[in-house]
């Protein structure tokens, strides 16, 4: 695995990865290579109520991953003893006293998707381009323009140590993690050397 400086870490979505503009009262996705994607009109319509901007542009995936679970964001320093505290932690929120922020608890999905829009990041924003503002930042952004719901989640992410979060996340069904620069500019259709992706270990 490349050595990625002062990186962000986040798990490895399955299903498919979209750019989706929200504006104008409508939805257009394309796949990474620039084909249109139709989206489910149900999932559209989520998007829709959900990014409070005049337009924004995410990358997201497309993923039965976070179906009927309350898959989260979870952002800072993560310093926490055990993954049965872990997993609480995502799911139902954690105790102030430790150093990890985490959503609101999310409903399980209710409306017969199996598949969950999941934004990891936000490319544009009210027709103004973020692809050179440091990712760390994008993510801020995208954390106040999106409003999470049953649908429509932020991915989590943690800075490092991240050896705490590995079993949890395996236990959830993940097997990969995805090493980005928090400092890193969004490079599209090209080989981007500040991202990696590392097997999460099987013990």
């Amino acid at each position: 695995m490349r050595d990625v400086r002062d990186p962000v870490i986040e798990p490895f979505w399955e299903g498919d990865r979209l750019i989706v503009e929200v504006a104008d009262g409508r939805v257009a996705a394309t796949g990474v290579d620039g084909e249109a994607i139709d989206l489910d009109a149900t999932i559209a319509d989520a998007l829709l109520a959900r990014v409070r901007a005049g337009q924004a542009v995410l990358d997201v995936h497309l993923t039965p991953r976070a179906a009927g679970t309350t898959e989260g964001a979870v952002v800072g320093e993560v310093s926490v003893p055990s993954g049965t505290e872990l997993a609480g932690q995502m799911f139902v929120g954690g105790a102030a006293s430790r150093r990890v922020e985490l959503r609101r608890a999310l409903e399980p999905v209710e409306l017969g998707s199996d598949v969950v829009v999941v934004a990891v990041d936000l490319l544009e924003l009210d027709h103004e381009s973020l692809l050179d503002i440091p990712l760390l930042e994008r993510k801020r952004l995208l954390e106040s323009v999106l409003d999470e719901g049953p649908l429509v989640r932020v991915g989590a992410y943690v800075r490092p140590p991240v050896d705490a979060w590995l079993g949890t996340w395996r236990a959830l069904g993940f097997r990969q993690v995805v090493y980005k620069a928090a400092n890193g500019r969004y490079l599209p259709g090209e080989r981007n050397d500040g991202w990696a992706i590392a097997q999460i270990p099987q013990r």
